[in-house]
């Protein structure tokens, strides 16, 4: 093959140094290995056909480590002095677009431009630019632009592009608001033209067009995300590159030159970027899209990838921290997959469909195959029906995207035609939407992969493997090669698919009969089911909206729910209550706590400290919260409960949970009514820090239950509360890790058993 992948090895150094920020100390030896490679280099005598000895490989990567290792020690770095966790009044900005979760949240990737602190009244304002991810308890004005806010700041000590957990405590003040364009404008128009569209294609072609997904819901956003097909809905390199590649064959399509034809595409892509929105990550995609369809339309893999590597290498000398953003890592693995495979794959479609819808599919299909363990990373699952779905939608997406865009390019001009192009785009994007909300209910959907670095190894060592095995295949000469090719890249497919999804993914789970405690995966959110016989079952908190719950409970046998007891009103504890309520599953009482929004449960019952009910089989008793205490955070008058169960043997086996209640309330709950030893204990806030310690400390849990989301974005579970459900000799459970943890009380030991996928 004619691809020069040196340049690779350079990229490869500039990432894994700002990546892993090494020790300016790490010079010398590097140093060091770069003055030898060099002397063998220049003293190589080496024959005329090869460009270059072997060892020319690492000589890049040191040069480029080196690089990024001086440039570390001349680069200024902000740090936000002061403990782990603080807070501060800060001045913010969303990076990304946020839309109000169910409950009026809004969170998103942020930055921190400048913070004082708190309880100083007029201290000079410190500049200092940080990457944080953003909760705000209410959505700010449209259109506004720097927020000042009173935040709660908890460094992120996992790693990543993220440098702060942020929370708002005080409603933030508008300091600049984002000039509204032309731009804004167009797209303001779109909802208009959408008016009576299929619902889930209304929602995301903004999506598919220019990467707004505010339109989402949570159940939609959330299949997306497991079925592998979010990445469609953002602005990544491989959307540019296809808008780029379609541009410059209508261009020649209508008698331009190619130089003509060129110059016309770039202006197409230029235009895009800035009806985007020209943030940093839109124009990398920019960037990226337009060396990735030079590539494929010129067949001059070798150059691009060249310029890629350079591209990249300059990226990250400039702002080391994108070797850990996402974004950065799917434009560049995206583009790198367009250069190596694309031509390959459109020559080879071309024999059976058009040539533009070939060209078009290649680049979806290149994409995927190399952002494999990107994808996998932020979802922490893999599902087996990730690659027919993309396979699927890869013919669709050039139509919505022409489409989509003449629409908006014709509104206002011509609003009549304008609308039939976005009705006619928006058909194929609601089967996508459809496709993805089925998808998300087929037997094992959702298919655990390993998590941290073993996880994402493993990810790599499979887009890698197949990706060389691709590779030959599309550029072997010899007729052996071609024939040994063309049988290994099936097998290894085969060998894949049967080692991480075998046959007994598409078969039912089969679950103990005797189970007491169902702690369902509801993803970031908390539900749990108690067993109470004869197919009823007592249900603490539901989940969020898009949780499963009531395949959890279908799954489980569960035929009526006597009993439903709900912690304190936030959707991921109450947001699935309005699908039970419409199922088929009899209700009988609601339990809600002192506090809780009447409102919002008219019908229900509130329960006081000191209350019990029940049975001989399996009783209740309430501690809490504190009567009479008044608090703006609904997590602090959390239900506190102690369940017993009935266990046929000298001792009581017994649950203790508390919701979302956070530290100092639990433990002024704790100085009043001292709460004994429990055999299991489910996590307070997910296993948060501002959960708190001390009602670890006062159970002393022989089982520690975490209900917690894949992949979270707040941090969850702490590894400060794990460490103390450690210590007290806690065995672990997590959702995200098992999935659904069943818990079984024997009359002499815990049996637990776990399912490696939601219940459904």
């Amino acid at each position: 093959m004619s691809t020069d992948l040196r340049g690779l090895w350079l990229l490869t150094g500039a990432w894994v140094c700002a990546l892993l920020r090494p020790d300016p100390i790490v010079a010398a030896p590097l140093a060091a290995v770069i003055f030898v490679l060099t002397v063998l280099l220049l003293r190589q005598r080496h024959a005329t056909g090869y460009a270059a000895p072997w060892f020319t490989a690492p000589l890049l990567l040191a040069l480029a480590a080196l690089a990024m290792v001086g440039l570390s020690v001349v680069q200024p770095h902000c740090e936000l002095p002061g403990p782990a966790e603080q807070t501060r009044r800060a001045r913010v900005e969303f990076r990304e677009t946020v839309a109000p979760k169910s409950d009026g949240r809004v969170q998103g990737r942020a930055q921190l431009l400048a913070y004082r602190q708190s309880d100083q009244h007029s201290p000079a304002w410190q500049s200092c630019t940080l990457d944080i991810y953003l909760t705000l308890p209410k959505a700010p004005p449209e259109h506004a632009q720097t927020l000042e806010v009173l935040l709660s700041l908890e460094r992120n000590e996992t790693g990543g592009s993220i440098d702060w957990w942020g929370r708002g405590l005080s409603e933030p003040s508008v300091l600049s608001h984002r000039a509204v364009s032309i731009a804004d404008r167009v797209k303001a128009r779109l909802p208009a033209m959408l008016e009576g569209a299929p619902e889930q294609g209304r929602a995301l072609l903004p999506g598919m067009l220019y990467g707004d997904r505010s339109g989402q819901d949570e159940d939609l956003s959330a299949a997306m995300k497991l079925t592998g097909l979010s990445h469609l809905t953002a602005v990544s390199g491989s959307n540019c590159a296809l808008l780029t590649a379609l541009a410059l064959r209508c261009l020649r399509a209508l008698g331009l030159g190619r130089w003509s034809s060129g110059i016309g595409a770039l202006t197409v892509l230029v235009l895009f970027v800035v009806f985007v929105g020209p943030d940093p990550s839109v124009l990398r995609a920019g960037v990226m899209g337009a060396i990735g369809a030079v590539a494929l339309l010129s067949g001059r893999e070798r150059g691009s990838l060249g310029v890629l590597s350079f591209t990249g290498c300059i990226l990250l000398a400039v702002n080391p921290s994108l070797a850990a953003e996402p974004g950065f890592a799917l434009s560049m693995l995206a583009t790198l997959g367009i250069i190596l495979f694309g031509t390959g794959l459109s020559d080879a479609l071309g024999r059976w469909i058009p040539n533009l819808l070939a060209q078009a599919t290649a680049i979806c299909l290149a994409a995927q195959l190399t952002c494999l363990p990107i994808i996998i990373a932020l979802s922490g699952s893999l599902s087996p029906y990730t690659v027919p779905l993309n396979l699927m939608a890869a013919p669709l997406v050039p139509g919505i995207t022409v489409l989509g865009l003449f629409a908006l390019l014709l509104a206002g001009a011509l609003d009549p035609l304008a609308q039939v192009l976005a009705h006619v785009a928006v058909w194929p994007a609601e089967l996508i939407g459809r496709a993805a909300l089925h998808a998300v209910h087929w037997p094992g959907a959702a298919r655990p992969w390993p998590e941290g670095a073993a996880g994402l190894w493993l990810a790599v060592v499979v887009s890698l493997g197949l990706s060389v095995i691709l590779l030959g295949r599309l550029h072997a000469e010899r007729p052996v090669e071609q024939r040994t090719l063309r049988f290994a890249l099936p097998m290894t497919l085969v060998v894949i698919v049967a080692a991480m999804f075998p046959l007994s993914l598409l078969l039912p789970p089969r679950l103990p009969s005797d189970w007491d405690i169902a702690l369902c995966d509801v993803g970031q959110g908390d539900g749990m089911v108690l067993n109470a016989g004869s197919g009823a079952g007592w249900l603490i908190d539901t989940g969020p909206p898009e949780s499963e719950i009531r395949g959890c409970l279908r799954s489980l046998g569960i035929r009526e729910l006597p009993r439903v007891f709900l912690s304190h009103e936030h959707a991921d504890h109450i947001g699935a209550l309005p699908q039970l309520r419409t199922s088929d599953l009899p209700i009988e009482k609601i339990f809600i706590p002192e506090g809780f929004d009447p409102s919002i449960v008219p019908e229900a019952t509130v329960l006081r400290q000191g209350e019990h009910g029940g049975t001989p089989e399996l009783s209740y008793a309430v501690l809490g919260p504190t009567p009479g205490e008044r608090s703006s955070n609904p997590n602090d008058h959390s239900l506190v409960l102690r369940f017993e169960f009935d266990t046929a043997g000298e001792s009581v086996a017994s649950l203790v949970t508390a919701g979302d209640m956070e530290q100092e309330s639990m433990a002024a709950l704790l100085r009043r009514r001292p709460i004994p030893p429990a055999t299991v204990l489910k996590a307070s806030h997910h296993g948060a820090r501002n959960g708190g310690a001390d009602i670890i400390e006062a159970v002393q849990p022989q089982l520690f239950l975490i209900s917690v989301g894949a992949q979270n974005s707040y941090g969850h579970p702490h590894a400060q509360i794990l460490d103390r459900a450690r210590a007290v000799g806690a065995k672990i459970l997590r959702t995200d890790h098992s999935g659904t943890v069943l818990v079984t009380f024997d009359a002499e030991q815990i049996r637990v058993n776990t399912i490696h996928w939601p219940v459904r």
